[in-house]
């Protein structure tokens, strides 16, 4: 018997930069809300805005700024490493591929802010002051499940869910993951742009 097919490929999906916007804006809502939800279920309504504010909103030091600059630094390098000597086949993506052919680089930026902030606003000040670095990564990763038989992304987004949250515990501010999450994107952009790394399917 032939196999089944449940799933459309993403590629073959034909969807407009539109469709992708609202998507990926969809899915950060749900993200954002999330956390309101887990505060809410963990310690109550009265006191959710309260813990909300105690996950660290303080504007960055210069010691945060420069532990900020240090993390990406270490992230950015890694990435790059992978980029140029892992064969392509190893970083295929569909989703991150459309991304990049399709978006222009503004929007891509606006959805890299809004990203930033409501993945870490979860991740880092909902879940990891709740239930630790751990649990925080653990499920960081698991939300990225696309990766999960993709063993390279995945070490990727291990390693990026740790220096995040170890750069959260170390500055006490949410603002250092924030600021160094989305400059990663960007960073990650700059490398697709200049042709260094492609998440296209090697195979076409």
């Amino acid at each position: 018997m032939p196999r089944r097919h449940y799933f459309t490929p993403l590629e073959d999906l034909n969807l407009t930069p539109r469709d992708i916007v609202v998507s990926l804006v969809a899915t950060q809502i749900l993200v954002l809300g999330l956390a309101f939800i887990i505060l809410f279920l963990y310690y109550g309504p009265a006191q959710v805005l309260f813990r909300l504010q105690e996950a660290g909103w303080t504007p960055a030091s210069g010691n945060a700024f420069f532990w900020t600059l240090a993390v990406f630094a270490a992230l950015f390098l890694f990435e790059w490493l992978i980029a140029r000597f892992v064969p392509p086949r190893y970083l295929y993506d569909p989703l991150n591929a459309l991304l990049f052919k399709l978006l222009p680089w503004p929007v891509l930026s606006g959805c890299f802010i809004l990203g930033a902030f409501c993945e870490e606003v979860l991740f880092r000040g909902v879940l990891q002051n709740i239930w630790g670095l751990g649990v925080a990564t653990t499920l960081f990763v698991l939300i990225h499940v696309r990766y999960l038989r993709r063993g390279v992304l995945l070490l990727e987004v291990v390693i990026l869910g740790l220096g995040l949250g170890m750069l959260y515990n170390t500055t006490g501010t949410l603002w250092a993951p924030i600021l160094c999450h989305f400059a990663l994107n960007i960073g990650t952009m700059f490398l697709v742009r200049r042709g260094i790394l492609s998440y296209e399917n090697p195979k076409k």
